[in-house]
């Protein structure tokens, strides 16, 4: 498995970014990691992606649902929004609802 940390691109706000790639000279966002990963179909393992807000939780949803509605996507994929939920209910039926 593939265990990725998503996290915010700092001059894009809300871009889902490959924890780490934002330190070099190119980044790769997920939607990247997401075409790179749908050229190796064959590849026999999932995609782990641990994301910490609930705004890069919605984006990466996006791109993700994106990535399967268009067959570039043949592994299973899953999420896990890491980090503390406020006990508004508001915020956890917000990240239930993206999930």
């Amino acid at each position: 498995m593939l265990v990725v940390q998503v996290v915010s691109d700092s001059n894009r706000p809300g871009v889902p970014l490959v924890e780490g790639s934002e330190k070099s000279s190119e980044v790769l966002t997920l939607e990247d990691l997401l075409e790179l990963l749908g050229q190796k179909a064959e590849a026999p393992w999932g995609v782990y992606l641990r994301i910490h807000s609930q705004q890069l939780l919605e984006a990466s949803l996006t791109r993700l649902h994106s990535a399967y509605s268009q067959e570039k996507l043949y592994r299973p994929v899953w999420v896990s929004r890491e980090g503390p939920l406020s006990p508004d209910h508001n915020q956890v039926f917000g990240f239930l609802t993206s999930v």
